[in-house]
C-alpha cells in the first residue's frame, strides 16, 4: 500500500514537473512564431515601396492607381494588384527605353487609336510606344494579312467523313480566293471589306478566314474594325510556322505576297509589309521585356 502511494506521488511530481517545464517553452515558442510571422509578412501600406525600377521607387499606391484603371476601388484585390504591378513595370521600362532612343508619341496618334479601339488615352499611348519599340528592338514586321486556314493532309486523317469533305471544300475555295485577295490588297482595298466579300463569294471559308490572325466568325463590326489595322508580327511568333515566317521576313516594305501551303496550313494567306522592323535583336517582345526587367527592376516587398 505504501509502495503504491509512493508511486502515485512520484507520478504526480513528474507530471507537475513536465507542466512547469512545458508552459514556458510553449509560451516561448508561441512568441517566436509570432515574431517570425511578423518579420515574414510586414504590413504593406500605400506608401510602402514594393519595387525600384531604374532606381525609382514604386509604391503600393502607384500600383493601386494602375489597378483602378480597370477596377472599382472596392474590386482591387491581391491578384489585381499583382497584375497592375506587371503593367506598371512594363510602362516604366517602355518610358526608359523611349527616353533613351528619343521615341515620342504624338497626340494625334493617341486620338486615332482611341477612336478605333476602346482604350483610355494612357493605354493607347503605351500600345503605340510598345509597337514603336518592338519595331526598333525586336526582329519584327508591321503587316496586314488575310489568312485562310484549312487542315493539312496529316490533320485531315483524324477527321470524320463530313469534316473531311468540308476541309477539302475549304482548300479548293481557299486556293481560288488567294489570288483575288492579293490583287485587291495590291489595289489598296480595305481588308475588312475584302474579307467580307470573300466570305460572301465562298461561304465555305466563313470559319477559315482571318484578318491579321483573328478569325472573323462571330466578331462584331466594332471588333472587326479594331483588328483591321496593321499588326506586329515577331520573328519568334509561336502561331506562325517557319515557312510563313521566313517568307514574310524576306519581303520588302510595301510588298504584297501570297504565302501558301505551309507545313501547318493547306491554304495560306496574303501579306502586305507596311513597315520593316528590325532584323536583329530579340525574337519576341516578351523576351526583350524580360531582359530589361532583369536589369532595371529590384523587387522589395510582395503584394
Amino acid at each position: 500500500m505504501v509502495i503504491e502511494l509512493s508511486k502515485k506521488k512520484i507520478f504526480f511530481f513528474l507530471a507537475l514537473l513536465l507542466v512547469i517545464i512545458a508552459v514556458p517553452i510553449t509560451v516561448y515558442l508561441s512568441q517566436k512564431s509570432q515574431e517570425t510571422r511578423s518579420r515574414a509578412a510586414p504590413v504593406v501600406t500605400d506608401s510602402t515601396v514594393v519595387a525600384t525600377i531604374n532606381g525609382q521607387n514604386i509604391t503600393k499606391g502607384d500600383v493601386r492607381a494602375v489597378a483602378e484603371e480597370q477596377y472599382e476601388p472596392t474590386g482591387v484585390d491581391a491578384q489585381a494588384l499583382k497584375d497592375a504591378l506587371e503593367v506598371l513595370t512594363e510602362r516604366k521600362v517602355l518610358d526608359i527605353e523611349a527616353q533613351k532612343k528619343g521615341i515620342s508619341v504624338d497626340p494625334s496618334e493617341i486620338e486615332a487609336v482611341v477612336a478605333r479601339e476602346e482604350l483610355s488615352e494612357t493605354q493607347a499611348r503605351y500600345d503605340i510606344l510598345r509597337e514603336k519599340i518592338t519595331l526598333l528592338n525586336i526582329r519584327s514586321r508591321l503587316a496586314l494579312s488575310i489568312g485562310l486556314w484549312a487542315p493539312v493532309a496529316a490533320d485531315q486523317a483524324n477527321l470524320d467523313s463530313e469534316d473531311k469533305i468540308a476541309a477539302q471544300t475549304q482548300i479548293k475555295d481557299g486556293l481560288k480566293a488567294l489570288p483575288e485577295i492579293e490583287t485587291r490588297i495590291k489595289n489598296g482595298d480595305d481588308v475588312a471589306t475584302i474579307a467580307k466579300d470573300i466570305i460572301k463569294k465562298y461561304p465555305s471559308l466563313t470559319e477559315a478566314l482571318a484578318i491579321n490572325g483573328y478569325k472573323l466568325v462571330d466578331l462584331s463590326e466594332d471588333e472587326i474594325k479594331g483588328i483591321s489595322s496593321p499588326q506586329i508580327i515577331e520573328f519568334g511568333d509561336s502561331n506562325m510556322d517557319s515557312t510563313a515566317v521566313n517568307n514574310l521576313f524576306s519581303m520588302n516594305a510595301d510588298e504584297v505576297k501570297t504565302i501558301s501551303k505551309t507545313e501547318t496550313n493547306a491554304v495560306g494567306g496574303v501579306y502586305k509589309i507596311v513597315e520593316k522592323g528590325s532584323d536583329v535583336g530579340a525574337d519576341t517582345y516578351d523576351a526583350w521585356l524580360n531582359s530589361q526587367k532583369s536589369v532595371l527592376v529590384v523587387p522589395k516587398v510582395s503584394l
